[in-house]
C-alpha cells in the first residue's frame, strides 16, 4: 500500500530532497547575484578563484549537507542491509556494459562541441601554483563528495529498497 510503505516514503523524500537541492544549487551558483558578489569582494585575478570556491561550497551545502541533515532528522541514517544490491549474476555484466556504453555516448557528443571547451577548465587562471592547484583539487573533492552522497547514498539506495535495483538505476540515471 502506498500510504503505509515506509521504503517508498523514504524514497520519495530523497527524490524531493535531490530535486530541491539540485534546483537550489543551480539556481544560486549560476545567478547574477553570486557573480556580482564575487566581483565585489575580489581583486584582479582572484575573481575566478572566489567564484569557483563559492560554487563548490554551494554544491556541498545544497547537494550534500542540507539534504543529509533533513533526511537524517526525518528518517535516521539509512543503514542499508547487505542484500540491498544483490544483483543476479546474469544481469550484472549486462548492467555494467549498458552503463559504460551510456556513459561513453553521453560524454562523446558534448565533448565535440566548442561551448564544452569554453567551460573547461572552470578556473582560467593566468598563474598556477601549488596553493591554487590544492584549492582546485579540494574544491572538486568537497563538491563531488556531496554530489555522490546525494545521488548514490541517498537517492539510489533508498529507491533500491523501495522498488528494486533496475528502477532505481533508471531513476538515478535520468
Amino acid at each position: 500500500n502506498i500510504y503505509t510503505n515506509t521504503e517508498l516514503h523514504r524514497a520519495l523524500a530523497t527524490f524531493l530532497l535531490t530535486m530541491g537541492g539540485f534546483l537550489a544549487y543551480h539556481g544560486l551558483s549560476g545567478s547574477g547575484w553570486v557573480n556580482r558578489r564575487n566581483k565585489e569582494i575580489t581583486e584582479g585575478g582572484t575573481y575566478e578563484l572566489s567564484l569557483f570556491l563559492t560554487r563548490k561550497t554551494l554544491g556541498f551545502l545544497f547537494l550534500g549537507l542540507i539534504p543529509a541533515i533533513i533526511f537524517f532528522v526525518g528518517y535516521g541514517y539509512p543503514g542499508y542491509s547487505a542484500h540491498t544490491l544483490n544483483i543476479p549474476s546474469s544481469f550484472r555484466w549486462l548492467i555494467y556494459t549498458g552503463i559504460c556504453l551510456l556513459i561513453l555516448v553521453m560524454v562523446y557528443f558534448p565533448a565535440r562541441k566548442q561551448e564544452f571547451h569554453e567551460r573547461i577548465p572552470e578556473m582560467r587562471l593566468d598563474r598556477w601554483n601549488m596553493a591554487r592547484f590544492g584549492i582546485l583539487v579540494g574544491g572538486w573533492a568537497v563538491y563531488l563528495f556531496a554530489y555522490e552522497f546525494l545521488f548514490r547514498e541517498l537517492l539510489l539506495f533508498t529507491w533500491v529498497e523501495a522498488l528494486g535495483i533496475i528502477p532505481a538505476i533508471v531513476l538515478n540515471t535520468i
